[in-house]
């Protein structure tokens, strides 16, 4: 803070584990990314590294889930090294873009894809099949337990269960929806067959970015591919 206004927030507490006292993002384990809230700021970046070292009560600073293009992980290695830190960086999961503004023609051939219409068609001829968008709370939250209850039942029997048998995860995406209502940013979409949701997806449409983040399906038509025919929609 300089005083009068907010410069950047370092959202991180402090953890103790068998191997010592480890730094982390607050949503580490949590969100699929995370960040400091700085910028283009250098200084501030600066600031927050300097601020770090001077802090005694830790041992590791462990900061996971940045993504590698959109975040300052390169001004952070720099700071690190600069104020004594050692730094070691290394990729953790591939998130693959598909660009569509400019490449028009590439998009479109995906969507012409026979394995692709193999199963849109499975599904128009055995009923009604629907797409729909939500972008309001009032739309939204009525759907997020049924929502909640396929993606359970999706990751059932799996090593990682679903997020959602842990309640706390429910109530915060029930008041992560109220929350940016209005905002235009949240996007719920959902693939119905005679009435039913066989697919789902809490996602965000932000910047002309659609951010795809938990996807869901009924596993009983696991055969079917539901998923991919959501992933066509989308």
């Amino acid at each position: 803070s300089d005083g009068v206004s907010t410069c950047a927030v370092a959202p991180l507490v402090v953890e103790q584990t068998a191997a010592g006292r480890v730094v982390r993002f607050v949503g580490d384990g949590r969100a699929d990314y995370c960040d400091v809230v700085a910028g283009a700021d250098s200084t501030a970046l600066a600031t927050i590294v300097k601020a770090l070292r001077d802090y005694r009560h830790w041992d590791v600073l462990e900061l996971a889930n940045l993504q590698a293009e959109a975040s300052p992980v390169v001004a952070l290695e720099a700071l690190s090294r600069d104020a004594g830190v050692g730094v070691l960086v290394h990729d953790q999961f591939l998130c693959p873009t598909l660009l569509l503004n400019g490449h028009e023609t590439s998009g479109a051939e995906i969507l012409r894809k026979p394995s692709l219409r193999r199963r849109i068609r499975h599904f128009q001829k055995s009923g009604r099949l629907e797409f729909c968008d939500f972008a309001h709370a009032p739309d939204i939250v009525p759907r997020l337990d049924a929502f909640f209850a396929q993606h359970i039942e999706r990751w059932a029997g799996h090593e990682t269960p679903s997020l959602f048998v842990d309640t706390v995860n429910q109530d915060f995406y029930r008041e992560l929806t109220d929350r940016m209502h209005g905002s235009g940013w949240v996007l719920f979409s959902a693939v119905e067959h005679n009435g039913c949701p066989i697919a789902m997806h809490y996602g965000f449409d932000f910047d002309g970015t659609l951010t795809w983040y938990k996807p869901s399906f009924d596993p009983r038509l696991a055969s079917k591919s539901p998923g991919l025919v959501l992933v066509w929609h989308m």
